[in-house]
């Protein structure tokens, strides 16, 4: 059971590729909730109003 590697053997990957995985996932989770968030960011953004000017209801148009 006392078996000696060598510096070569000891740096190998493993081959089961655990944290290759959790790196792919949680990248695929981050860009899935940052997609969610700019998605609800411009649901609650109102549409930029173009053209139209709105007086305020105390001020007179005429002089």
């Amino acid at each position: 059971m006392n078996e000696k590697r060598t510096p070569t053997e000891v740096r190998q990957a493993s081959p089961r590729k655990t944290n290759f995985r959790v790196l792919i996932i949680s990248t695929i989770l981050t860009a899935l909730i940052l997609g969610g968030f700019v998605i609800a960011f411009l649901r609650a953004t109102p549409q930029q109003q173009t053209g139209a000017t709105v007086t305020p209801a105390h001020q007179s148009t005429t002089p």
